[in-house]
């Protein structure tokens, strides 16, 4: 039986309280370290003060923000839900427990993951009640990790007690998971120096919705995106919490009519999309960009396991990891979007181009069917969940 607890709105309130006082004790100490040319002089202080008042004196009583008491937060955080977010259950370590109420999902404002970027995530997928390859996404967890200079809170197993623990306390059984390691709380400045503890948080939601219409395959068509660059190569090799760039590659290809987006590096090489990898067939042979520059999907990596598959069987000439430039990717005769685990994304036109005869082809159906096989199936890929009955 798990042994983290869902806490009431009640116990919140409480552990907020103590990690305040908490915080507090940490400043003191922390300036205590501190030389005196770096503490404010009280005259500074008065001055900041008074000039504090006298803009608060020109502001009227009918625009002053309102200064907000517990209850009053809480009911106007439930009128921002107008309608259910599908946030099923959420861990933090910050708190020391789970919390299933939406209202109450939330991070400590000065955590460095929200205010510098300094944090990393991954995910996972609850199919069935069982989690699929969350070894493999942990692996990639503590590499970003150390990348990231992020010590864990816990052991490896204690996170995947508390990511099990989570969903079981969601009471759904299938969803997505995501889970993140961040430098913790405690100021705002650049260096996490001051940081009380690296905190770990876990969220169990329902999928996007794009995600949702992909469990059938529905061919859709990509556009190239020039305008965003591409991540230097730490940042694209780690799973961090930076994905500005991710987002305006998506947006940048919406705008063109597509999903995702096809990034070209500076060789012109195809990189990746903005949160997939890319996959093409030309001439009976798989390819897939290297590793070198872009994120180490564990979905790619599956579907290549299964297109060694089809070598085998003779469906496939060979499977090659390599540089793939734009105007070859082009010519292919199949082209394809991985990730989320269990999602194939078959591009059928690029940049108003066709791709193929601009129907989806054999090999990715075949890739489709295997991944979407070994997602369902109970294999030592699958930790299961333990529900309370």
């Amino acid at each position: 039986m798990y042994m983290n607890c869902v806490m009431s709105n009640e116990g919140i309130r409480s552990r907020l309280h103590g990690i305040t006082y908490s915080l507090r004790q940490n400043q003191r100490r922390y300036y205590s370290r501190v030389s005196r040319s770096q503490i404010p002089h009280p005259r500074q202080v008065k001055i900041f003060v008074d000039s504090v008042n006298f803009c608060m004196c020109k502001t009227t009583h009918n625009n002053a923000p309102k200064i907000l008491k517990a209850d009053e937060i809480v009911r106007r955080l439930r009128t921002k839900r107008v309608e259910d977010p599908g946030y099923f259950a959420m861990y933090s370590s910050f708190l020391g427990g789970i919390v299933t109420d939406s209202v109450f999902m939330s991070l400590p404002i000065d955590d460095h993951m929200v205010h510098r970027g300094h944090g990393v995530f991954d995910t996972a997928t609850l199919v069935d009640g069982r989690l699929y390859r969350l070894e493999q996404h942990l692996d990639r967890l503590e590499a970003s990790a150390a990348a990231a200079r992020i010590t864990l809170p816990f052991s490896r197993q204690r996170l995947q007690e508390i990511i099990c623990a989570t969903c079981a306390a969601s009471g759904v059984r299938n969803a997505s998971v995501r889970y993140w390691l961040s430098a913790g709380p405690g100021n705002f400045d650049i260096n996490p120096d001051a940081c009380i503890e690296s905190c770990f948080y876990v969220m169990i939601y329902r999928s996007p919705s794009w995600k949702d219409s992909q469990h059938e395959l529905q061919a859709t068509k990509e556009f190239t995106v020039k305008d965003v660059p591409l991540k230097p190569p730490l940042l694209a090799r780690m799973k961090s919490t930076n994905y500005l760039l991710n987002c305006l590659t998506a947006m940048e290809s919406r705008d063109k009519g597509g999903l995702f987006g096809i990034l070209i590096d500076d060789n012109g090489n195809v990189a990746e999309s903005c949160i997939l990898n890319v996959v093409f067939v030309k001439d009976n042979v798989l390819l897939t960009p290297k590793f070198k520059h872009v994120l180490a999907g564990i979905t790619v990596q599956r579907i290549l396991d299964f297109a060694e598959e089809l070598v085998q069987e003779g469906k496939l000439i060979k499977v090659s990891q390599q540089d793939v430039p734009e105007e070859e990717a082009h010519c292919a005769q199949e082209m394809f979007l991985v990730a989320g685990d269990m999602y194939v994304i078959p591009i059928v036109e690029w940049d108003g181009k066709p791709i193929g005869n601009r129907r989806i082809g054999p090999i990715t159906r075949l890739l489709h069917a295997k991944l979407t096989e070994d997602v369902h199936s109970r294999t030592s890929y699958h930790v299961d969940v333990r529900y309370e009955t």
